[in-house]
Parts: C-alpha cells; structure tokens; sequence
C-alpha cells in the first residue's frame, strides 16, 4: 500500500486508487459482518431527495474530514509521527463513533477510515487544503457507492 503513501502523483489519480482500494474492502467487510450478524440492525440510507444525496455524499464526509483533523493532531502527540499507528488508531475511534449508531457499523467503515487517515497524513505534508480535499473527495465517493448500491 506504498501508493496511498505517495503523493507525488496526480491529486484525481490518488483519489481514484484509494477509493479503489477502501471501498471495495469496506463492503466487503460489509458482506461478511452481515453474513456473521444476520440480525444486526442494518445502516439505513435515506436516499428520497436530492437533500439526501447531498446528505450522505457531501456534507457528512466534509464534516467528518474536518473533525479528524484534530482527532489526527491529537494522535500525532502521543504516537510521535508514526503513520500506520496513527491511521490505526484513527480509524478505531472512528469505527467507535460509528458503532454509537449501529453497533456493527464500525467493523464495515473500520478500513476506510485507516485509508481516509493515510490520505490526510500523507497530503498533509504537502498542504492541508490538499489533505482536506483528498480525503473528502475519496470519502465522497465511497459515501456515492453506497447511496447509490443501496438505490437498486
């Protein structure tokens, strides 16, 4: 996963291979909670306007993208600069935030937040606008799959 590390590659093509590599993971882990959990209460996706889409799709990852900033500051004090711990941990308190809704929650959206986190530490070397956009824009777009796969 040296690539999600990498930032001296198109800002779209990073985007478009993180995306690939979290989303596809993420339901993956999906199929296989609710496999495990066949009673589990299920993440619900409204999706009967466009205030929905925008919802899901923009604002919710938006948001998100901004609270990790000094959720991620914050581990970068007691983890000194490591990487991995950090988009470990990162990703932890994320999936716990998640599981405060829908208790399984968290074990799907557990490895999108590692990537989301790996996103941020490595463009925000380069600039923290990039780092916010980066990792909005990969987010955004697991966020549209979802809505979208839970539309058909």
């Amino acid at each position: 996963m040296k690539y999600l590390t990498n930032t001296n590659q198109s800002e779209f093509l990073y985007i478009f291979k993180a995306y690939s590599t979290a989303t596809p993971i993420s339901f993956l882990l999906a199929l296989i909670v609710y496999s495990v959990y066949p009673d589990a209460e299920a993440v619900t996706i409204k999706m009967n306007t466009l205030k929905d889409f925008f919802g899901i799709v923009i604002i919710g990852p938006f948001l998100e993208t901004l609270i990790m900033v000094p959720i991620i500051a914050l581990l970068k004090v007691f983890l000194r600069q490591q990487t991995m711990w950090i988009a470990l941990w990162s990703a932890l308190i994320w999936a716990g935030l998640h599981s405060l809704a829908v208790a399984v929650w968290g074990l799907v959206i557990f490895f999108g937040f590692f990537i989301y986190t790996l996103a941020f530490l490595s463009w925000d070397k380069i600039s923290r606008k990039k780092a916010i956009l980066i990792t909005f824009g990969i987010h955004a777009l697991n966020n549209a799959t979802a809505f979208i796969i839970s539309a058909l």
